[in-house]
């Protein structure tokens, strides 16, 4: 699993230290959430910094990833089962704003 080895990597690198951490955590804004494999909750970013178009990047491209993985689970069809989103659409996102305006986020919003 991904975020396994991330979380094993970090702890080797850091050597366990709690404070290198927090300071590493604070870095990387909300991208450290999104690589230690904590994807659930609120996220606000500030898409002129990058670790936040990052941290975007990699949730589009997990919900993408696990939306499919949910479609071809599915036993029925398309909205029968398996999907939970929130507009059929097999994302993981909800309630999506960018600039106050209600949004669908998927991989053509950096398009």
């Amino acid at each position: 699993n991904d975020f396994r080895d991330a979380y094993g990597l970090i702890n080797v690198v850091l050597n366990k230290d709690r404070s290198a951490m927090l300071r590493l955590k604070k870095e990387l804004g909300p991208c450290f959430r999104v690589i230690m494999g904590n994807l659930d909750g609120y996220y606000k970013l500030d898409l002129s910094l990058q670790m936040d178009r990052i941290c975007l990047e990699r949730l589009i491209e997990l919900s993408a990833t696990y939306g499919q993985v949910r479609q071809n689970k599915s036993k029925l069809s398309v909205g029968k089962i398996g999907d939970v989103s929130q507009k059929g659409n097999w994302s993981c996102f909800r309630n999506e704003y960018f600039e106050g305006s209600a949004i669908v986020l998927d991989a053509s919003f950096f398009s």
